[in-house]
This record gives C-alpha cells, sequence and structure tokens, in this order.
C-alpha cells in the first residue's frame, strides 16, 4: 500500500540522512508500508490512552470544577480514500449519487476540558441507523470515571443517557434537545432555573431492545436551566442531572456550558492543524491505524502543553496548539542534548493565546436592497467610462 504520507516520512528521513552524511535510502515506500500494517493496532490504542492518562495526572485542585473532571463530547466526520475495500465498510453518503463521494468515518471523542486531550474516541461507518454519533457515545460509557461531568449539545440530550450515567455516577449538561418542551414561558432576563420530572420514553425498537427500556426508570428528575446568551437569537436552555443549586449554582453551569466550544476548536486543531480532513490508506484495517495515530500525536502534544504551562505560569488552554505542533517539529526529534525538551517547553510556552473575552458570532450582513443595486449601477459604470 503505497500513500502519500509514506512518501514524506522517506522525504524527511533522507533529510536527516544527509544532515548525518549518510547515503540516500531508496523512497520506494513498499518496506515502510509493510512494516506499519505490522504494527498492532491495540498498541496504538494503548500508547493513546497512556498518554490520556498522564495528562490526568497533570490536573491540579484548581483545574477541576467543583471537584470534578469535566469531559467535552462531540463528533465529526473524515473521508477517506475511495477504494473498493473502503467503500465496503465506509460507504460514501447515501444523499450522494452512485460514484460520487468519499467513504466517511464518524468519529465521537471524549475530550478533557482543562487538559484537552482525548481521553477516549469511537468511530464507524455513516450508514444511518444506530450508527450516529449518540450510538458511538454509548460504547465510552464503561471508561468514564464516577464523578465525571459531560457536557455536550442538544444532539446527546435523551432521556435513555442521562438516566444510564447518572446510575453509573456521571453528570451530564447538554443544551435542550429540540424535541423536549421547555417549562419556561415569556422571555429570558436573568439566570432561570426549575426541576422537572421526565417520564420514561414509549417504547420504540429502532431505538433499544425490550431489555435495554425496561432496565430505565419509570422517571427521570432533571433540573433545566434558562439563560440569555450575547450573539445568539433565541434564549439557552440547559438540562443537567446535577440536582444540587447549594453545591452547583446555576450561574457557574451557564459558565461552564459556554466552553464547550473548546471541543470545536479541539476538532479544528485534530482536523486542520494535525491535518485529518482526509486521511490517506487505502484498507480498512490501516485507515483505523491511521486514525488512532493522529489522536496519539495529538495527545503527546497535548501533554507535552501541560508541561509548558507548568513551566510558563499558564494553563494548558491558555497556550496555543498550532505553536506547540511546530515546535515539536523544531526541536521535539532533536535528541543529541538533554536541554533540547527545555527548549521545547520554553518555545512552547512562549506561544499564550490572545485573550478575547465575550467574543461573539458575527452577524449576518443584511442585503440590500435591489431596487437600489439597480439604481446604484449605472452610476458607478458611467464613472468607469462604460457610457458615453
Amino acid at each position: 500500500m503505497k500513500d502519500r504520507g509514506c512518501k514524506e516520512v522517506v522525504l524527511l528521513f533522507n533529510r536527516n540522512r544527509k544532515e548525518q552524511q549518510l547515503r540516500q535510502v531508496s523512497c520506494n515506500t513498499t518496506s515502510y508500508c509493510d512494516a506499519r500494517a505490522r504494527i498492532p493496532l491495540f498498541l496504538i490504542k494503548t500508547l493513546a490512552a497512556r498518554t490520556a492518562l498522564m495528562a490526568s495526572e497533570h490536573l491540579a485542585d484548581d483545574q477541576l470544577w467543583h471537584g470534578h473532571r469535566v469531559l467535552l463530547v462531540d463528533g465529526l466526520v473524515v473521508n477517506a480514500p475511495d477504494t473498493p475495500e473502503n467503500q465496503k465498510v465506509y460507504p460514501h453518503s447515501q444523499s450522494q449519487e452512485p460514484g460520487l463521494g468519499f467513504p466517511q468515518i464518524r468519529m465521537c471523542m471524549a475530550i478533557c476540558l482543562s487538559t484537552g486531550v482525548v481521553t477516549d474516541v469511537r468511530y464507524g461507518a455513516v450508514v444511518g441507523k444506530k450508527t450516529g454519533e449518540g450510538t458511538l457515545f454509548r460504547k465510552m460509557f464503561s471508561n468514564f470515571r464516577r464523578g465525571d461531568v459531560i457536557v455536550a449539545d442538544s444532539l446527546f440530550e435523551c432521556f435513555r443517557d442521562h438516566a444510564t450515567l447518572k446510575a453509573r455516577g456521571v453528570y451530564m449538561i447538554c443544551n435542550k434537545n429540540g424535541t423536549r418542551e421547555s417549562p419556561f414561558k415569556g422571555p429570558c432576563t436573568v439566570i432561570e432555573e426549575t426541576w422537572v420530572v421526565l417520564p420514561r420514553p414509549s417504547f420504540d425498537k429502532n431505538r433499544f431492545t425490550k431489555e435495554q427500556w425496561k432496565a430505565l426508570p419509570a422517571t427521570l428528575n432533571v433540573r433545566m436551566i434558562r439563560c440569555k446568551v450575547g450573539g445568539r437569537k433565541g434564549d439557552l436552555t440547559l438540562v443537567t442531572t446535577l440536582l444540587d443549586s447549594q453545591a452547583y449554582p446555576a450561574a457557574d453551569i451557564v459558565k461552564l456550558y459556554k466552553q464547550r466550544w473548546e471541543c470545536e476548536l479541539d476538532n479544528r486543531s485534530i482536523k486542520s492543524v494535525m491535518g485529518m480532513e482526509s486521511l490517506s490508506c487505502h484498507t480498512p484495517e490501516m485507515l483505523a491505524r491511521e486514525l488512532m495515530v493522529y489522536i496519539l500525536a495529538y495527545n503527546i502534544v497535548r501533554l507535552t502543553m501541560c508541561d509548558a504551562a507548568k513551566v510558563g505560569s499558564h494553563h494548558p488552554r491558555d497556550l496555543s496548539f498550532k505553536g506547540a505542533k511546530d515546535a515539536w517539529l523544531l526541536f521535539g526529534q532533536d535528541e543529541r542534548e538533554p536541554q533540547n525538551y527545555a527548549w521545547l517547553l520554553w518555545t512552547i510556552a512562549d506561544f499564550p493565546l490572545r485573550k478575547r473575552p465575550g467574543r461573539r458570532e458575527p452577524r449576518k450582513i443584511k442585503r440590500r436592497d435591489s431596487k437600489y443595486e439597480k439604481m446604484k449601477a449605472p452610476r458607478a459604470q458611467e464613472k468607469l467610462g462604460f457610457f458615453t
């Protein structure tokens, strides 16, 4: 299996050999691909999980939210090369005509809010029901710790997940699903909260089995919080299983949910900065390795940012991931001197993010009236000499 990624590695390897005044090796990547195919996928997953565990050891008490670890959950879709092997396991979107589009892989990731590392990732094909982000999310439940707080958007807000995680001692904070009725009336001027008893949904064989449905409680107590957010058209209504308003004030929950946007930036870092928008491997087995290598590399950069944050007295989230990745390319592979890791940490610490509090989404500019444009066009043409 020959691909662009292998050739780039060989070119980089030859550049290093040139600096060491060694002879050039062949650019035929067959041997490299064969060797890469023998790397156990379990090993890559274990290393990625180990980096996440090491990053969790960096968590100080002041980086926890009311003593809880916060995990941001979100999904994304990446493309793969259009080969028969990939199409068989990861077919292209059903909305496209046959012969168009690329194989697609849906991913769901849990990312630590404090450190930015990926603590868990699940992936699968995009083929309709029971392959969505919610299905992948439920495969992570066994890896969540008791006391964790999951922050996610409205796609993950459902009775089943709230109830299942609460039974495990894991809490959720989600934006209200659009199908759920809001208990609040009238305009929102201040932060409001109320407690609601949700009934168990009716049985649907397309969503769960009879045993799974019977295992759910008949009712579930949740807390709903409504607030006004700048730059947003409507109000924001949150649904959470954190019921104690004294231990978890509504204002703190709203402030925490605003940080959910960090996972969108992390997805951008993984896809754009790391270059994972389009994968390069030609078989599903190698695609799995490629995905996990990207996650492992991302976690290594994040883990180094945690060390750099201590050196520069920063919070890990206050440092630039792009700057950290570039610093890794400059200093991370140079092991000739022991102080090079110190150089790497100080370089990363010198790339703090600019503080931009209260940022709002840009508003859409209203289109000018067509009558005004028709009146304006002849005048502009006349000035440019189109009219004699």
